[in-house]
């Protein structure tokens, strides 16, 4: 049996969202040690609140493709299962929101699912579309 590929965010992505939401909270936390206030570290409750989840967003986003099937998996769990029966079309084309070439998969039921050419396993991903469904170029 063959192993499945994951496709996750690219690594630069996330050490950077790790970095920053880091010093954002130590930047804060000096601030508050420094003024001599401790009402400060209040400004720490938004900042978890917002960048937190986009963390746990970018570090668990995976696309699992197996022999059979294409899974989505965020949070920790899968939130979408589609086999390649149902995968109507691949478009490979060149994102200026995402400043790269993304790959658009379009399934049966309307949904579409995007990843970057610089997330990780992304080629070893392409190459396993192409046994199942062409990758028109736009």
């Amino acid at each position: 049996m063959k192993k499945g590929i994951v496709v996750r965010k690219c690594k630069t992505r996330r050490m950077f969202l790790a970095v920053f939401a880091a010093f954002v909270l130590v930047a804060i936390t000096i601030s508050a040690i420094s003024l001599n206030d401790p009402a400060v570290l209040l400004f720490n409750i938004p900042i978890l609140v917002i960048i937190a989840p986009m963390a746990i967003y970018f570090f668990s986003w995976q696309l699992y493709f197996d022999e059979n099937q294409v899974q989505k998996r965020v949070f920790f769990r899968k939130v979408k299962t589609y086999s390649y029966v149902q995968l109507r079309e691949v478009k490979r084309r060149y994102y200026t929101s995402e400043n790269n070439f993304c790959v658009c998969m379009v399934f049966s039921d309307g949904k579409s699912i995007k990843f970057r050419m610089d997330d990780d396993g992304a080629q070893t991903a392409i190459n396993e579309l192409h046994r199942h469904r062409s990758i028109k170029a736009e």
